[in-house]
């Protein structure tokens, strides 16, 4: 009980200093705090609903700073590299955990394993075609383009271990988003 108090607190806090950084900012906080909600109490049972709640989340953090930047164009690009990638993690996550998701109707559940590590590889392999684009369109410098290279790297080998090892993969999967923050701070400078 402390922690939905807790939790409460927090989300009014978030919201009451959204306000004072303005309305726009205000909305995307209360979008972000309504998908978390939706995500506890509904989403996350539902599998695929659930994995794009999160990756909406993830993204999410490059709107507020692009609204907070007031840069919005230029974090779009961005919204779209970590839903995509989030979102094959997610699935590769569920493939992992398919015998123990008793109470969840997860893709791989629902559509069988083979469906679900197709949907996970079109996911990476969405997110390596756009990767460049933020160097195309002149966001990020040249040393983003030299970084993402190891990260497109890094997601391809994903692919490969959908089918050799799973674990292994998520994992490489999480490697590769934390080096494709890293990719996004490169090519700031």
């Amino acid at each position: 009980k402390s922690a939905y108090y807790l939790a409460l607190s927090f989300f009014i806090l978030g919201f009451l200093i959204s306000i004072f950084i303005s309305l726009l900012i205000s909305t995307v906080v209360i979008l972000a705090e309504l998908l978390l909600v939706s995500y506890e109490f509904k989403t996350k049972k539902l599998g695929l609903p659930g994995n794009i709640t999160i990756s909406l989340l993830i993204g999410m953090i490059f709107l507020y700073g692009g609204f907070i930047t007031d840069m919005l164009s230029k974090m779009i690009l961005l919204f779209f590299l970590a839903f995509f990638s989030n979102m094959s993690r997610e699935i590769m996550k569920d493939i992992e955990d398919v015998k123990g998701d008793i109470d969840r109707i997860t893709l791989p559940k629902r559509y069988g394993i083979k469906n679900a590590k197709i949907v996970s590889a079109a996911f990476v392999v969405t997110t390596i075609l756009i990767s460049f684009l933020p160097y195309y369109f002149h966001i990020l410098s040249i040393y983003y383009l030299y970084a993402v290279l190891l990260d497109d790297l890094l997601f391809a080998l994903t692919i490969w271990y959908l089918n050799a090892n799973i674990s292994r993969g998520q994992k490489i999967s999480k490697v590769a988003m934390i080096w494709g923050m890293m990719c996004f701070l490169l090519g700031g400078i």
